[in-house]
């Protein structure tokens, strides 16, 4: 059973912290003694290059998944992020996606997929672009029934393991819990929720946040 977008999160690492309340809980199934509070703000602003106040701001009136597709929305298109935050919040927005050529997304005509279908699609491209995981993959896991959070939460332990996203995901279906990951692999469970300082991709774009 799928459960509601909560993967908001991550802790601000040093490097780009500003910003220090918690504003939500990282649901992680089967191991919710394990799941970090964290910030959505701090990984989401470290690759778009906006200020996590913005993220902050944006997550008043907005789910993670229309934070995001309005960033990429005002991005793509040159066009100011509090327009496309407001599209989406008026219940607007997702027509404006379409997946083209090269992982860009371009405006739409004639049918419109369904919100589902475009939260799915605006996390996939987010996944890929700023952890470079195939997007076929990520299908894959979705398939599976795995959320949007525990999906992050295994490629970000990836990361400072050093082992392939794939492989954490195998095991964490196979029964293994993050106790035990960690040990194995000497990770701390207080970052968990924390993106590693070696973290280096980045959308590449400017966000026009005023006029």
């Amino acid at each position: 059973m799928k459960r509601k977008i909560l993967f908001f999160a991550f802790l601000l690492v040093a490097a780009i912290a500003g910003t220090s309340s918690a504003a939500f809980s990282l649901e992680i199934r089967g191991d919710r003694k394990t799941a970090p509070n964290a910030l959505f703000a701090g990984v989401v602003a470290n690759f778009f290059g906006v200020d996590s106040k913005v993220v902050l701001d944006l997550e008043r009136d907005l789910t993670p998944i229309q934070v995001i597709g309005s960033l990429y929305s005002a991005g793509d298109d040159d066009a100011y992020l509090p327009d496309r935050a407001r599209d989406f919040k008026r219940g607007h927005g997702w027509d404006r996606f379409d997946r083209g050529r090269k992982n860009h997304w371009y405006p739409k005509r004639g049918r419109i997929p369904t919100t589902s279908s475009q939260e799915r699609r605006i996390f996939i491209r987010f996944l890929h672009d700023c952890y470079r995981v195939p997007e076929r993959d990520v299908t894959i896991w979705l398939g599976y029934g795995m959320s949007y959070d525990e999906i992050i939460v295994c490629v970000n332990f990836a990361q400072r393991a050093k082992l392939t996203p794939q492989r954490v995901v195998e095991l964490r279906r196979g029964g293994r819990d993050w106790s035990w990951l960690c040990r194995t692999w000497k990770v701390s469970e207080k970052d968990l929720g924390s993106l590693p300082r070696f973290h280096k991709y980045h959308y590449g774009r400017k966000i026009r946040i005023r006029r």
